[in-house]
């Protein structure tokens, strides 16, 4: 059996696959709630995500959930997630959706010489929905809350972190977040 774990931002959803039936042989799905202020924030809580993936699990057949071989991640490819060297989420998801990060957009953009150099620099526009400016959000937030960043989790996002994945490129932060992700699954699966 394979698995397939997709972390919306509305829900999470599983597929169980079987590649000798070449079928599905199981779907589930849940709702995740999402926080949203007035200044254009789009948050939600990371245990949430764990809370209903475990809802999804706890629903497949556990002769079926015995039987996974491989498992399959997808979600949010810009969700913020900032993370303490100990593994403790430092605050709330900023999602890719949130555009409570305008000003710092406007910042980045201003120190990079303005929008088209910033894409001339980095092949980009600097976006809210992108992590830089969440970067700079979270520092002018939260005064502790650079010092105490270890790694953001990009868990599900560009090709580059596939085998586990933060933003940060040491292989230490890495290794952290691949183990926190199979210790999260690997319960679930029995």
């Amino acid at each position: 059996m394979y698995l397939g774990i997709d972390i919306g931002t509305q829900s999470v959803k599983t597929l169980l696959y079987d590649p000798e039936q070449l079928s599905v042989v199981d779907v589930q799905s849940s709702p995740l709630q999402l926080n949203s202020g007035h200044d254009g924030a789009r948050e939600q809580r990371a245990q949430w995500w764990l809370e209903v993936l475990h809802d999804c699990m706890s629903r497949i057949d556990p002769v079926l959930r015995a039987a996974v071989r491989a498992i399959a991640v997808s979600g949010q490819q810009h969700g913020f997630v900032t993370l303490a060297q100990d593994g403790r989420v430092l605050a709330p998801v900023k999602l890719w959706c949130s555009t409570a990060t305008m000003a710092e957009c406007a910042e980045i953009a201003a120190r990079g010489g303005g929008h088209e150099n910033c894409i001339t620099l980095a092949g980009n526009p600097i976006l809210p929905g992108y992590t830089a400016s969440k970067i700079l959000w979270l520092k002018k937030q939260q005064a502790t809350g650079v010092k105490r960043l270890w790694g953001t989790a990009n868990l599900f996002g560009h090709q580059r972190y596939m085998n586990g994945a933060a933003t940060n490129p040491d292989f230490a932060v890495v290794t952290h977040a691949a183990a926190q992700v199979k210790a999260a699954l690997c319960p679930l699966l029995t």
